[in-house]
């Protein structure tokens, strides 16, 4: 039974990290390997001197179309798990008891604040507005944080956006799993769980919302 119920409408809530922990935890490990796979897939496959030439943004527009493509793939083989291309912007769609999610994937600042231009779309999409096309109760974003240098993946965050801010951000990795996450609004601070699978390192607090937007 959804938190919500299955009309949409003119503005989504704020999920909480320990719901959208309970939806997607079991896709974490995959999710990990289609933004790190991608990010190595272009040092890997994309010709030296193409790489030598390509523009930052010419080099986060190359990993985007290299995350969806492994994205696509998770989508074919994951019950539960699709996609939509609205326009400019592509999704995955996660369907569980929680809520139906749409996630972005994307190249992060290191607020988790994602970088691209300022669409209507994209505003409506970070501001938890209901977009009429796109079915889903919820919108969260995941990708990847270089390191100063811009040489390498400092991090893998899930993100939930509220407008020009960010609600809450965890960081993601292949090593263990975390069994129990924080609400980061009872226990401001950094929290780490490990288990198997791999492990989320909750981030702190980025915003003052409450779990509306507004």
């Amino acid at each position: 039974m959804y938190h919500r119920a299955n009309h949409f409408e003119e503005t989504s809530l704020l999920i909480s990290l320990d719901a959208a922990h309970e939806a997607l935890s079991r896709h974490f490990t995959t999710l990990w390997y289609v933004v790190d796979g991608a990010r190595s897939d272009y040092q890997t496959k994309i010709p030296a001197d193409m790489k030598a030439i390509a523009s930052a943004r010419s080099r986060a527009s190359f990993v985007h179309d290299l995350m969806v493509k492994r994205a696509i793939e998770m989508s074919e083989t994951t019950p539960g798990v699709s996609y939509s291309r609205l326009r400019m912007m592509f999704v995955l769609i996660f369907r569980s008891s929680n809520g139906i999610i749409a996630v972005r994937l994307k190249k992060l600042n290191e607020m988790g604040v994602s970088q691209n231009n300022p669409t209507k779309q994209v505003m409506d999409f970070r501001n938890q507005a209901i977009i009429p096309e796109l079915e889903a109760h919820y919108h969260l974003e995941i990708g990847y944080i270089l390191s100063p240098a811009q040489d390498r993946i400092q991090s893998i965050e899930l993100v939930c956006p509220s407008g020009d801010n960010v609600y809450w951000m965890v960081e993601i990795t292949p090593m263990g799993a975390r069994e129990n996450v924080f609400n980061l609004w009872e226990h401001r601070g950094v929290e780490e769980q490990r288990g198997d699978g791999f492990t989320v390192t909750s981030r702190r607090i980025r915003s003052d919302k409450n779990e509306s937007t507004g």
